[in-house]
């Protein structure tokens, strides 16, 4: 496992399918954070945590990963499987199929593997999958919220208001920062600008 490491501010896709179906996995991961990255187009799951602890998925976007369906990798874009004192805030998810975010509490009272809130996702009923084995498999996302932690000021929406299917910047009819092409006023805004967590660290912000 991996200790205290930093994972930020990579673009990760296009990857073919890889040994342990993720683009990103953290097997007994301890006090990593994953922050700023984008995760697109890859053939397994966009990030899974597996048995982690006090890791931090925050300020990322998981956008249509899970292209080679072959039915032996995992069944979300964001996965956490055991594990505890993890958290996800600040994301943005956006499935292929609807399947968005998946974890599994092997005891209830072992805990939730996963605590969320103030992620933004587009996902249908099917897309929050939580896996008890106390209850079964329960879909939908107020299972998800009574599972992870109430996964308070987030937010599922049709669409998020990305600029392309490449450039996953938000639109913003204020402004936002085009590169080359300067600042950029678009005709309508994202549904998920000014969505984040009020008292999280702005300060790592990458244009």
């Amino acid at each position: 496992g991996s200790h205290g490491l930093q994972i930020a501010r990579n673009t990760i896709h296009d990857w073919g399918r890889v040994s342990n179906n993720a683009a990103l996995y953290l097997r007994d991961a301890q006090k990593v954070a994953v922050h700023h990255n984008v995760v697109r187009n890859n053939a397994g799951a966009g990030v899974v945590l597996w048995n982690a602890t006090a890791t931090l998925l925050e300020h990322n976007t998981f956008r249509h990963n899970l292209q080679d369906d072959t039915g032996n990798g995992y069944a979300a874009e964001l996965v956490a499987l055991q594990g505890s004192d993890n958290r996800a805030r600040n994301n943005i998810v956006v499935p292929r199929d609807g399947r968005g975010v998946q974890a599994a509490i092997p005891q209830a009272f072992r805990g939730a593997p996963l605590e969320a809130a103030y992620n933004g996702y587009v996902l249908g009923t099917d897309g929050f999958l939580v896996e008890d084995l106390d209850q079964g498999l329960r879909f939908g996302f107020e299972a998800w919220q009574q599972a992870y932690g109430g996964d308070t000021g987030s937010l599922v929406v049709d669409d998020p208001g990305f600029v392309s299917d490449t450039d996953l910047h938000l639109r913003s009819s204020a402004g936002r920062w085009g590169g080359a092409a300067g600042w950029v006023l678009d005709a309508d805004h994202s549904p998920f600008l000014d969505r984040g967590d009020p008292d999280a660290d702005a300060s790592q912000e990458p244009f």
